[in-house]
């Protein structure tokens, strides 16, 4: 039995594989320090040391980790222990992403060994939802703990705050960022804080810089969002009108311009009525088009909000006019709440302004899922002149006043998927 166990332990040291099944599995539940330690022990083993396999997810790991220089070492391992063509493609594919889409800053100190809270914020566009999670790792590190100087931070190319100050980084660059850290007041003698003169201490005030809100902690921050297709399905409702709240589903496309994300939008609304019979009807013409223009904001963790303008341009099927019959000549008819003889059911031309408000739980994935609500005042017109099918055949009618207006409520459950 002793044989059999000394057997065993001597194998899994000779044998990386176990270490690579293990580092696999703890990969697929994001233990990426558990993975990236079994892969390390899969180095230690003679067969483990030259295996491309072992360094491709290595360098994998390490970038989950925000390790690029790390991640970089291990995919150059992989291409020049790679003998399969396939696996040098791969390799050297991985390779190129790391140098074409990310620069470095070397943070350093006029005194080396400093400990510093190193605060990032992200002042551009990043599209690529792979590099989005990259910066959204790296703040979660940064957060946990300070740095020790000099310290390099290996980013995607864009433009960065970093400890209020900016920097644009460039692939295959490395730029040089000196920290200053912030003065608490002077040491002196024991008790020195509490003698400090009350006249110095707002001018020590004024003179810190103010500190910048931690992304998604303290005040909302832009987000990051690419490009995305959005889907809806809810329910909307135009009120003071005899139309009852009807299904309604949206399609859109979310594309960011800056800070703005701009949504050109269709919306397909088939809108159930009821005629003065009681007989239930449904037009399917209810169809809009329009676009949104907001501004992604990240409140906390995941948590997203996306308030924003929206204007439609449309038809709006189902709506009631009645109408007064008069001898030889079309019936006369206009939206009113008094009895009449006759009603007519036709649709309406309406354009449409108002406020549409987003709130999506965007996690660590390329899809994000929410609730939107919108509040706008439609515009619009009504057929001036027109034909209506009536039991005794088609009937003509006139709208003399053929203009309408009326508030709409829109809600709808939405899933975003970053294209």
């Amino acid at each position: 039995m002793i044989t059999w166990l000394f057997t065993v332990a001597m194998a899994s040291d000779t044998d990386p594989q176990s270490h690579v099944d293990q580092a696999r599995f703890f990969m697929r539940q994001g233990w990426n320090e558990d993975a990236a330690a079994e892969l390390e022990q899969a180095l230690r083993t003679e067969a483990g040391a030259t295996n491309p396999e072992v360094w491709f997810l290595l360098s994998k790991v390490r970038y989950e980790l925000c390790d690029l220089d790390g991640a970089e070492q291990a995919a150059e391992k992989a291409r020049e222990n790679s003998a399969d063509p396939q696996e040098f493609s791969q390799t050297h594919d991985l390779l190129a992403f790391f140098r074409e889409q990310f620069g470095r800053v070397e943070l350093t100190s006029d005194k080396q060994g400093t400990k510093l809270q190193i605060e990032l914020s992200l002042e551009s566009t990043l599209l690529d939802p792979d590099l989005k999670n990259y910066i959204n790792r790296m703040l979660v590190r940064l957060e946990k703990e300070p740095v020790t100087l000099p310290h390099t931070l290996g980013l995607p190319t864009a433009s960065y705050l970093i400890n209020d100050q900016f920097v644009q980084v460039d692939a295959g660059q490395t730029h040089a960022l000196a920290l200053v850290k912030k003065n608490k007041g002077s040491k002196g003698t024991k008790g020195g804080n509490r003698r400090r003169s009350r006249d110095t201490a707002p001018d020590r005030a004024r003179d810190k810089p103010p500190k910048a809100p931690k992304q998604g902690r303290i005040a909302p921050q832009p987000a990051q969002i690419s490009t995305e297709l959005e889907i809806g399905a809810g329910t909307t409702a135009w009120m003071g009108t005899n139309l009852p709240a009807a299904p309604a589903s949206e399609l859109s496309i979310n594309v960011p311009v800056g800070p703005l994300l701009i949504s050109p939008l269709v919306v397909w609304s088939p809108q159930p009525y009821r005629d003065q019979l009681d007989e239930a009807r449904v037009s399917a013409s209810g169809v809009f088009a329009g676009v949104r223009a907001g501004v992604p904001l990240q409140i906390v963790g995941p948590l997203m909000v996306r308030p924003a303008l929206v204007g439609r341009a449309g038809l709006v099927p189902g709506l009631e006019v009645g109408c007064q019959q008069g001898e030889d000549a079309p019936w006369s008819c206009a939206r009113t709440t008094d009895p009449q003889a006759h009603y007519v059911y036709t649709t309406a031309t309406a354009g449409s302004v108002g406020a549409d408000v987003g709130a999506f739980y965007a996690a660590d994935q390329p899809w994000s899922v929410g609730l939107r609500v919108a509040a706008d005042v439609g515009f619009g017109r009504l057929p001036s002149a027109a034909s209506a099918l009536s039991a005794d055949g088609a009937v003509d009618f006139v709208v003399p006043s053929p203009g309408w207006s009326a508030p709409s409520l829109r809600a709808l459950l939405a899933f975003a998927y970053d294209l």
